[in-house]
């Protein structure tokens, strides 16, 4: 990744830059609104890369710290969720054989699927949060963040 340093008096740039980050986190309110938009992670850092990373080399490097990560973090979220899924159609495959395994038992079964796919999502939810929150810190701050277990697709 770039080393870029921006000098402490630009603080359009750092402001930008931190944006960049902060704006993944609109999908929070969406949430909590009733509106589960998908990808509404990656629009904000995309709408704010796309437009101001010719202005600001600052915003340009991290604008695509921010969006790599937020295309990691909806790629392992899919792949977390397909491996549980085919665990649990597996898991009710080899129970459907059971004999006295009734209707009320299943409901339970997903109940308890639905429960975990929740916890899931929500520890995701909040690593996501706080690798967010220390990367927008950081480029208030003039320093590039690195986010860890990220996929570089923008180079």
């Amino acid at each position: 990744m770039d080393q870029v340093t921006v000098p402490r008096n630009d603080r359009k740039a750092r402001i930008w830059g931190m944006l960049c980050h902060l704006s993944s986190l609109l999908w929070i309110p969406l949430l909590i609104m009733g509106l589960p938009l998908p990808l509404a992670n990656l629009a904000g850092p995309l709408m704010i890369w796309l437009n101001k990373r010719t202005k600001y080399r600052f915003v340009k490097v991290h604008g695509k710290e921010s969006i790599n990560f937020q295309i990691s973090i909806t790629l392992y979220a899919t792949i977390i969720l397909t491996i549980f899924t085919a665990f649990a159609w597996a898991f009710y495959i080899l129970i459907g054989g059971i004999k006295g395994f009734d209707r009320n038992s299943w409901l339970e079964l997903f109940k308890l699927i639905e429960f975990w796919l929740w916890c899931l999502a929500s520890i995701l939810g909040i690593i996501d949060s706080l690798l967010v929150t220390m990367a927008s810190i950081a480029a208030q701050y003039g320093r590039v963040y690195r986010y860890p277990f990220t996929l570089r697709f923008l180079k």
